[in-house]
C-alpha cells in the first residue's frame, strides 16, 4: 500500500509539474525567439507549438516523475511502521 501511496504522489505531482510547465516554457520560448535571437543574431525562427507536443511533455513529466518514485517507494515499503512511530 506505500508503494502505490507514493507512486500516486509522485504522479501527481509530475502532472501538475508538466502542466505548469506549459505556459512558463511557452513563454520563455517566445522571450528567446522574439528578443534574444532577434538581437543578439538578426534573425528569428517561427513559433508552433501543437497540442500532440503538449501531451507528449506532460505525459514524458508523468513518467519521469514516476520511476523517480520507484526507488523510494521500495525503500518506504521496507520500513517497518511501528519502528518509524516510536522513533518520532
Amino acid at each position: 500500500q506505500m508503494t502505490g501511496v507514493i507512486e500516486l504522489q509522485t504522479g501527481v505531482i509530475g502532472f501538475i509539474s508538466g502542466l505548469a510547465a506549459i505556459p512558463l516554457g511557452t513563454a520563455m520560448a517566445v522571450v528567446l525567439i522574439e528578443v534574444i535571437n532577434r538581437r543578439a543574431f538578426g534573425w528569428q525562427i517561427d513559433v508552433f507549438l501543437g497540442w500532440p507536443v503538449i501531451i507528449q511533455a506532460v505525459a514524458l513529466s508523468v513518467v519521469a516523475a514516476l520511476v523517480a518514485g520507484i526507488y523510494p517507494s521500495y525503500r518506504a515499503s521496507l520500513a517497518s511502521p511501528a519502528a518509524a512511530m516510536r522513533e518520532e
